[in-house]
């Protein structure tokens, strides 16, 4: 069960935190510019040309490197090691499949939902000088919690519980006494200045080998806390859970059950792991589409820096806009604000357009589940969406002014052939469940207003759609309900279906307009 104590270890789970919040999206884009560098020579150089590039595309902050040793870019390294997303040759770095797959836009997320359940201890990250956690501890953290997600005396996890899983989720046998623990913490409504009443030996269950006061016990305490809330960042970047807004509670992500349930069916399985063997294991994880890793090293084109900035801003750029085509408007800003010349532009950025919508969709998720900070960034993406990639006429109207009582719904739709619009409301919600207050704007403001919008006159109203990040409770109950009353088809779909549905080859928009009246939680197999 418990590994036994040996002051030489941690028996405690560790997790890299360079990069705090590990988006799908944000992953692709550092390995893409990493790419860009001469990774056959790890030098302080290229480590600082790394550092500012990052700084360029928003990837970290804007502080200027006054140390010209710095060891930040190292920190990133270590992290997209730990994830396994490249491996080091002596002073050389490589990608594996797994970061091969994030630079080519491959289905970013899948990549890192596969890497998160396939994290393990003991690693090549575990066995490091800095972190040391005791070989004996054999477990895959993130599947020991999601499993716990799953057992209803659980149900749900806080960053508080969650320091439980860290101090003593050694490996599967653990998990009756974790669940213990949690059960005793929740019955005493113990707080987190409590956690240390249910540490058995705070001195020995916390300790750390790097740790400065060994002997105190809310220091280390406090790493355990640190740890804890990384590990939600990891479990709620690839979407396996969601935080909700109003509790902090983290709740499994039932849309990806099926991978959640088989990751649990298999957290016996292990990657074997051998001190000296770091690149064959690291490799191995790293082959996240279960394919082997028999690549070389072979030449990449290096862009010069010039063409790294263009490349950095461009990844920024379709994060946040749906392209099918060259968009001036960023050509324009690279030309004009930076000085570049068009045709260098067009050659950075020509390769990329075709993968846009893949990244697109990893940043989209992440807007779709973050609250009220990126409400209104998720309005203008899903009209962005409807208008670009499945060709419905869109205007985002949620910020329009109008006079008097009321207001409008966040967007309107268009559908000129069929002479009839839409109101679409969105929620950046994991959970949403349409509640009463958003049934009575609905009722008593979007619906009797929408004629006062230019973009709907002459147009009859043909349904009501709610698009979120998840859905749930009594939802379709409610659809039903405000169809009989409004007398307008009601329905909804979450973000991730939005997007499948995006993906669709030769979806016709007539035929999109009248599955979109289907009084109903929309599924993607509705759309075939």
């Amino acid at each position: 069960m418990l590994v036994e104590f040996n002051s030489n270890f941690r028996r405690s789970w560790m997790l890299p935190r360079a990069i705090r919040k590990i988006y799908p999206w944000k992953l692709a884009q550092i390995c893409q510019i990493l790419n860009q560098m001469a990774l056959n020579n790890w030098s302080q150089e290229i480590q600082n040309e790394f550092s500012g590039l990052l700084t360029a595309g928003n990837l970290k902050g804007r502080n200027e490197i006054r140390d010209p040793k710095s060891g930040g870019a190292r920190t990133y390294i270590s992290q997209l090691e730990s994830i396994g997303l490249l491996y080091r040759r002596q002073k050389e770095l490589f990608f594996t499949l797994a970061g091969r797959s994030l630079i080519d836009f491959e289905t970013p997320l899948k990549v890192l939902q596969s890497q998160i359940l396939n994290y393990q201890y003991p690693s090549t990250y575990s066995n490091g000088r800095n972190v040391r956690i005791h070989p004996d501890i054999k477990v895959k953290p993130f599947v020991f919690a999601l499993r716990l997600l799953r057992n209803n005396k659980i149900k749900y996890l806080t960053v508080d519980e969650i320091v439980f899983c860290v101090v003593y989720g050694h490996n599967s046998k653990c998990e009756d006494f974790v669940v213990s623990k949690i059960l005793s913490f929740r019955s005493q409504n113990l707080q987190r200045n409590d956690l240390l009443k249910l540490i058995d030996r705070p001195l020995e269950d916390l300790s750390t080998p790097k740790a400065t006061q060994k002997d105190n016990a809310h220091k280390l305490l406090l790493e355990a806390i640190n740890v804890a809330n990384t590990f939600k960042n990891y479990l709620i970047s690839s979407s396996l859970a969601y935080e909700d807004a109003t509790t902090k509670n983290i709740i499994i992500s039932e849309e990806f059950a099926d991978i959640i349930d088989e990751a649990i069916s298999k957290m016996h399985n292990f990657i074997s792991y051998s001190p000296g063997f770091e690149e064959k294991y690291t490799r191995t994880y790293g082959a996240w589409n279960k394919k082997k890793d028999t690549t070389t090293n072979s030449e990449r084109k290096k862009l010069n820096k010039g063409e790294s900035i263009i490349s950095a801003q461009f990844f920024e750029y379709i994060g946040n806009v749906l392209i099918t085509e060259h968009p001036e408007d960023f050509i324009s800003k690279m030309v004009k604000d930076f000085g570049f010349d068009r045709d260098l532009v067009l050659d950075v950025i020509t390769p990329l357009i075709p993968k846009s919508l893949t990244y697109f969709e990893s940043k989209y998720l992440e807007l779709s589940k973050g609250g009220v900070t990126t409400a209104r960034d998720f309005e203008l993406a899903t009209a962005e969406l409807f208008k670009t990639r499945l060709g419905i006429n869109a205007k985002h109207t949620g910020s329009a002014y109008k006079k008097g009582v009321g207001g409008y719904s966040d967007i309107i739709l268009i559908n000129e052939s069929v002479g009839e619009c839409a109101i679409a409301d969105t929620k950046a919600s994991s959970h949403y469940t349409l509640p009463s207050m958003d049934y009575a704007k609905m009722i008593s403001n979007y619906i009797p207003n929408y004629q006062e919008l230019e973009l709907a006159k002459g147009h009859r109203l043909g349904f009501i759609l709610y698009v979120a990040g998840g859905v749930g409770g009594e939802i379709q109950t409610k659809l039903l309900t405000l169809y009989r009353e409004s007398g307008l088809p009601a329905s909804a779909i979450n973000a991730r279906t939005l997007i499948e549905v995006a993906q669709i080859k030769g979806l016709e928009r007539d035929y999109l307009w009248k599955k979109l009246k289907a009084n109903k939680v929309l599924k993607i197999s509705d759309f075939h």
